[in-house]
């Protein structure tokens, strides 16, 4: 395991090899796919839907689940629950009493970056408004990421068998 993830804490990156060709490569996870049991594993977070803080990406009470007035709402991130969790008050949001793992990757909100299992991200379309939102958000950084983006996954070789 720490052969797997040893290259996520590579401040410069690593060499990756692929079609005989060396590529500098920088690992990170962007998207954790999964159910919502396994969700709340990978956040430490109560799997139960009865606990006070049910959902595993926000701190929104079990009693107020129906508002979907978003403006009032706190995302879970790394800062927030840790401090929950440092301060002995990971019960008050639901939070399991062990130190989650994904606190000391870089890069990464474990919180943000689980999404849907495939039946919900794929063939009910969402994967497809994520990469327009994301198109959207690099393009008003600086349109030329979008076409560098496309260009790199033009590249990525194709299973033969698909």
């Amino acid at each position: 395991m720490k052969f797997l993830l040893d290259p996520l804490f590579a401040e410069k990156g690593i060499d990756l090899e692929v079609d005989n060709k060396t590529f500098w490569f920088f690992p990170r996870i962007s998207t954790i796919i999964c159910d919502w049991p396994e969700a709340t594993t990978f956040s430490l977070v109560y799997k139960s839907t009865n606990s006070n803080f049910p959902c595993h990406f926000c701190l929104i009470s079990k009693t107020l689940l129906a508002d979907t007035d978003l403006s009032d709402v706190t995302f879970c991130n790394n800062e927030n629950m840790q401090e929950y969790f440092y301060n002995n008050a990971e019960q008050d949001v639901s939070l399991e009493n062990i130190p989650n793992y994904f606190w000391s990757l870089p890069s990464i909100n474990v919180y943000s970056a689980t999404v849907p299992d495939r039946m919900h991200h794929l063939d009910l379309g969402l994967f497809h408004y994520q990469i327009e939102f994301t198109q959207a958000l690099l393009q008003k950084q600086d349109s030329s990421l979008v076409n560098k983006i496309d260009n790199r996954l033009s590249k990525i070789p194709r299973f033969q068998k698909f």
